[in-house]
């Protein structure tokens, strides 16, 4: 057929291709006889593959010759060209005089003919393959992130794919890159091209780090504040993200012109200087004592990971990649390590090195921990106290350095006053906007009242020991503030519609390093069976919570500061209905009918239980106990609702029982977890712990109102009985997936060990913004969870 013939038929069609480009490691420096010899073999070894005899019609698979190897392009099935690489790894063990590397890469071609007339690609899809083949080793199996994206969400390959982050290629352009590999076949060595990139970027962090100590040390650059060595900056916490990048940054450019007066700070005109390109999710961001790096978490697989990135610049370096989210406390005083938590599970606090490296337990039991001036102790909270604990570096030594019983709050440690002799900590109320900040001495373990502030997040020193920075959302708008510790004075630093986060005052006097973005969960639907997945919303949403038939779901929304919506719609989106908007509203249960459920909503200082039905009507409040609701479950008769229900400042649970027809509820049992079901018979209740020392799954009989543990230590959020009752099940999230589990019981105990009924071949979070981020039908067929997204970047507002 003429070549022109072929264009008019086929190079108009944009196709998306799988391609598998290959090419043999020093082919050019074998003499010219053995490379027509390993060039034959090869083509021999790939042309008896089951994948290429599988495929032979041109519509399925263009074989394309690259001189010291071949690319096979593959259409129609997405596994084809991964399948085949295996395929050829595994043949090649019985060639070793063949080294050969192999890059995947799912993208857009279009269907070309040669100077012979011969069929050929052209397009991003083959370019990106060969760019991605370019950054391995013999033996390696590359693959794109659009290979990763696809093969991640099947069981039999999730296990085969190692994320091993970004790479540089040609030009410039950046890849994220996937090693695949098995017990059998690949490389699972760091390819060399990326080993050298890290290798590179540590030590320009410690060639720089040491450039500005020998700065500091000489006077060429001056350190802040006075002599005493300088805290970290201090407490991140998540927040509620609702406007666009674009409008930050005009926001911010506004702000820069009403920046703060007095020490760290500067007067006149000032600029705002974007940082980074990082253009993902961002939280819990720390400053370095020195000013010199940010520590904050991000997802990666599904799993918040810790980040360091450069002041100055640059791709921020991944320094932990195992299981659970993690969250960023502070740096230690010596900036050589960051101190992180786990938001679930037996809390404690962990140190990774700043360059990279192993880390090790500081703390067990704690929640949240700020280090002493020169690092030989650390401030802590642990779960199930509102009091605030210091030990040594090592977590020995323990002593209780506040007890805050009596005071109805819950303490958190900030920051240490210059001096070291006093810490600045807030306390709160359980679902109240208000935070007091307190003043404790660490002596007479005294506290002084420095007054009370709504919304603030994120503290770090503005003017260590008189003045603090924060967010703060008034009227819906989240700016960076300053507070006054003598004065009790409130003043605003950034303006405009933001939002701004995290203010990290550089130590030098460079200025503000703080972050802007978006962030947010789409609530998905991922059908079991099909491996196909539905978006319920596409705005920022959580707490799902599926009907006992698998037929509707209940859902909050965040579309602003401060505002929530409770919707339920369809399993698929379909049929939304509005039922509620409120400050803070919280999913409930669904009643055995599949029509009435309950909800939580904020009233004053304490949430108030209401049920309602599905399409909003008989509208009704519940009888209040003086505590605040957390969970509830309908009985199988509905006529009562038993409920979780905290009463002091410690993270404790009493259970409540209400019959709907009473206006007086019942103390049914003290000091429990969150009750997540109800057997069918209505005989025993299943409650969750997912923090502390306490944390598992645990069990009340109706009859004899005991709190007995079932599976201790089972990190979870949520157990639901099976429908036949003959089971519990319960989701465990790992590094990439989620497991549920299926643990026989009978009559109040459990039978044998857990067994794995599903395993859904991605990562999701357990929770977000303050509740239970997924749920699944009874019968697992379907899953409903928050899909992380957004974008986030750092800034530095300075003087011009």
């Amino acid at each position: 057929m003429p070549a022109n013939d072929y264009r008019e038929r086929h190079s108009t069609k944009l196709e998306m291709a799988h391609v598998l480009f290959m090419d043999i490691v020093g082919y050019s420096k074998l003499p010219m006889d053995h490379q027509e010899a390993v060039l034959r073999t090869l083509q021999v070894v790939v042309s008896a593959t089951p994948q290429f005899l599988q495929a032979p019609a041109s519509q399925e698979m263009i074989r394309l010759p690259t001189g010291d190897g071949m690319a096979l392009v593959f259409f129609g099935d997405a596994e084809a060209a991964a399948r085949c690489a295996l395929e050829v790894s595994r043949a090649l063990k019985s060639h070793q005089e063949i080294l050969l590397r192999m890059g995947l890469h799912s993208g857009p071609v279009y269907r070309v003919a040669d100077i012979n007339a011969n069929q050929n690609v052209a397009g991003g899809g083959i370019n990106v393959a060969q760019r991605v083949m370019d950054c391995g080793d013999a033996g390696h199996i590359l693959a794109s992130q659009s290979v990763a994206d696809v093969l991640g969400q099947l069981s039999s390959w999730k296990d085969c794919l190692h994320d091993l982050g970004e790479a540089e290629v040609k030009h410039g352009v950046r890849v994220h890159l996937y090693n695949l590999y098995t017990d059998e076949v690949g490389n699972a060595k760091l390819p060399q091209k990326l080993h050298k990139a890290q290798k590179t970027a540590a030590s320009e962090m410690r060639a720089d780090r040491n450039r500005l100590r020998r700065d500091t040390d000489s006077g060429r650059i001056s350190s802040s504040g006075s002599g005493a060595p300088q805290p970290p900056a201090g407490l991140a916490r998540k927040r509620y993200v609702v406007l666009a990048a674009c409008v930050a940054l005009l926001a911010a450019a506004f702000a820069a012109y009403h920046f703060w007066p007095r020490s760290n700070s500067l007067s006149g005109p000032a600029k705002i200087t974007q940082i980074s390109q990082w253009n993902k999710p961002m939280s819990y961001e720390s400053l370095s004592p020195d000013g010199h790096a940010v520590a904050f978490v991000s997802p990666v697989g599904g799993i918040e990971q810790v980040f360091l990135m450069l002041t100055s610049g640059g791709e921020p370096l991944q320094l932990t990649n195992d299981e659970g989210d993690k969250v960023v406390n502070t740096f230690s005083p010596d900036g050589k390590e960051i101190y992180y938590g786990r938001s679930l599970g037996r809390e404690e606090v962990w140190a990774v090195p700043t360059l990279g490296g192993a880390p090790r337990r500081v703390v067990p039991s704690a929640r949240y921990v700020v280090p002493s001036l020169d690092g030989a102790s650390v401030f802590y909270v642990k779960v199930g106290s509102s009091g605030i604990f210091r030990a040594g570096k090592s977590g020995i030594n323990e002593e209780l350095v506040y007890k805050s019983e009596g005071t109805g709050q819950v303490f958190f440690p900030l920051l240490v006053f210059p001096g070291g002799n006093d810490l600045l900590a807030f306390g709160f109320r359980w679902n109240s906007p208000n935070f007091h900040f307190y003043k404790i001495n660490l002596t007479s373990h005294e506290a002084v009242d420095f007054g009370e502030v709504s919304e603030n997040h994120d503290i770090a020193w503005a003017e260590p020991g008189n003045t603090i920075m924060f967010s703060r959302t008034i009227n819906g708008l989240t700016n960076i503030w300053k507070y006054s510790l003598q004065d009790r004075g409130l003043t605003q630093i950034t303006f405009g519609t933001g939002p701004d986060f995290s203010p990290m005052p550089d130590p030098g006097g460079k200025g503000i390093y703080y972050v802007n973005g978006k962030s947010f969960r789409s609530l998905t639907a991922y059908h079991v069976q099909s491996k196909e997945s539905t978006d319920i919303v596409s705005e920022d949403a959580t707490q799902p919570a599926i009907s006992p038939n698998g037929k509707r779901v209940m859902y909050i929304t965040l579309p602003a500061p401060k505002r929530n919506e409770l919707w339920v719609s369809g399993i698929d989106g379909g049929n939304k209905v509005k039922i509620a908007t409120g400050e803070s509203l919280h999913t409930g249960a669904w009643a055995p009918d599949n029509f009435h459920l309950s909800f939580f909503e904020k009233g004053g200082e304490r949430l108030n239980a209401l049920i309602v039905g599905a399409d909003g009507s008989g509208l009704r409040q519940l009888p209040s106990t003086g505590g605040t609701p957390y969970a509830s479950v309908w009985s199988p008769d509905q006529k009562s609702i038993y409920m979780s229900i905290r009463e002091q400042a410690e993270l404790r649970f009493n259970i409540w029982k209400w019959s709907v027809d009473s206006s007086t509820p019942e103390k049914f049992v003290d000091n429990c977890g969150l009750v997540s079901d109800i057997d069918p018979s209505g005989e025993y209740l299943v409650e969750v712990v997912d923090r502390g020392e306490m944390t598992g799954i645990y069990e009340v009989s109706t009859s004899d109102r005991k709190c007995i543990p079932l599976l201790p230590g089972a990190v979870t959020v949520n157990a639901t009985f099976a429908p036949d009752g003959k089971s519990l099940l319960y989701a465990v999230a790992s590094r990439g997936e989620v497991t549920i589990y299926r643990q026989p019981w009978r009559e109040g105990k459990i039978i044998g060990a857990p067994q794995v009924a599903l395993k859904v071949p991605f990562a999701f979070p357990l929770k977000y913004a303050e509740g239970i981020a997924y749920d699944f039908s009874r019968d697992l067929s379907t899953i409903v969870y928050a899909r992380p997204g957004g974008h986030a970047d750092l800034y530095l507002l300075s003087q011009k």
